[in-house]
């Protein structure tokens, strides 16, 4: 598992470049609702 901490500006295409895996892995590794936004959960 890798474990990446979200930076103001970056966006799901980005992160999903940067690690080689597609923007579905990402939402639904995460759980996320609506996979155009990435909220800071505090």
């Amino acid at each position: 598992m890798q474990i990446h901490t979200v930076q103001r500006g970056e966006t799901l295409w980005g992160i999903s470049q940067r690690y080689g895996v597609s923007i579905n892995d990402i939402v639904t590794a995460n759980t996320l609702e609506d996979n155009f936004a990435i909220r800071k959960i505090i």
